[in-house]
């Protein structure tokens, strides 16, 4: 327990700790270990800190860190330029940090574990001094990547933003009480679509999905960030068209919405190649794939393939999504399914993986 008079808990490390990251949404990777160590936050744009302001109200874990609305305390930088830090920089996005390395030490944990690839700075990755790794699919991820990083500078720590739901310490009822939810005999529907630059993927089925779907069952949509700004739309679609049961959650909200929360909420999830399909994976319920467009994908072996246990959605003329749904729901196979592509792709899934993050850090006294 944190002593009031203190600014961090008294078995931080012995290190400062700095968390950046490009978008707000991708901080949620780094909350729980914050909530143990304490921390800084550094975004890169005002308008990006006013939205962490918002979104983060009232979730300071440390009481004798005076804060602005009462906030993870936050800096405002440019997160690549860091050459006067001094300390552990974890970052979740993959950018190239300019710091000095006799002062710092970096730390990459990324922001999911999905087959999209990291993209043209990949390179970058090999800049870390060290990496937190989920599963074998992150390993398997920057081995297709072509990444030469040696076996020591790899942590396998699992996935920390497991243990909340591991650990049986998210309410449902208070997460359904949030989204409005009134009939709650009905299963519950995530469809949570990843972003495409070019076109709005989320228009490719949310409009039939929000017909078809919300006549049988309470629906959750969950655009992805970038496609969040669409949403009204969609809202006002639905509300045009007098439909009821349908719900929408912002990945921005890190405190009554955060994905994991959602989880919670849902009996199954509908998605493409999100890496958020992986995370899924730790509720044991079943997966609905829809036919995507993307094509630059990691190769991955078919044991870490949600494909090949998951059902596939492709829109074709008398497909009743509503039936494959019901048809899912009722397998008395799933927990067998995703068990084991879980246990393929992620490591531990004990409820302890912000343990081993910590406990990493709290080593990091010097270089």
């Amino acid at each position: 327990m944190l002593d009031p008079l203190l600014r961090q808990p008294p078995n931080a490390p012995a290190l400062p700790i700095y968390f950046l990251a490009n978008q707000v949404y991708q901080f949620s990777y780094a909350k729980p270990i914050y909530e143990r160590t304490g921390g800084i936050f550094i975004v890169p744009k005002l308008k990006k800190l006013l939205l962490f302001k918002t979104k983060l109200r009232n979730t300071n874990a440390f009481p004798g860190v005076k804060t602005f609305l009462n906030t993870p305390k936050l800096l405002y930088r440019d997160i690549k330029s860091l050459g006067d830090f001094n300390g552990i920089i974890i970052s979740q996005s993959a950018t190239r940090i300019i710091r000095d390395r006799a002062k710092s030490i970096t730390i990459f944990m990324g922001h999911g574990t999905g087959d999209r690839k990291y993209g043209d700075n990949a390179k970058v990755l090999e800049s870390y001094d060290y990496h937190f790794i989920s599963g074998p699919k992150h390993e398997a991820k920057l081995k297709d990547a072509g990444l030469s990083i040696p076996e020591e500078r790899l942590i396998r720590i699992g996935n920390p933003r497991f243990d909340a739901y591991i650990n049986g310490e998210i309410d449902r009822e208070a997460c359904l009480d949030h989204l409005g939810v009134i009939d709650r005999s009905r299963p519950t529907i995530l469809f949570a679509p990843t972003w495409q630059s070019g076109h709005v993927n989320l228009f490719r089925f949310v409009f039939r999905f929000g017909r078809e779907l919300s006549k049988h069952y309470n629906l959750i949509i969950r655009p992805h960030h970038f496609e969040m700004k669409y949403l009204p739309l969609v809202r006002g679609w639905a509300m045009a068209k007098g439909l009821k049961h349908v719900y929408y959650s912002n990945p921005n909200d890190l405190v009554h919405q955060d994905t994991f929360t959602i989880f919670a909420c849902s009996d199954i999830m509908i998605s493409d190649v999100s890496s958020i399909l992986y995370e899924f994976l730790v509720t044991r319920k079943p997966i609905i794939l829809t036919t995507h467009t993307y094509d630059d994908l990691h190769n991955m072996p078919e044991e870490m393939n949600v494909a090949s246990v998951s059902e596939l959605y492709d829109g074709s003329p008398g497909t009743d999504i509503a039936q494959m749904v019901a048809d899912n729901l009722a397998r008395s196979d799933n927990l067998e399914r995703y068990e084991g592509l879980l246990e393929n792709c992620f490591y531990f899934n004990d409820g302890r993986n912000t343990d081993r993050a910590v406990d990493f850090l709290t080593r990091l006294d010097h270089r």
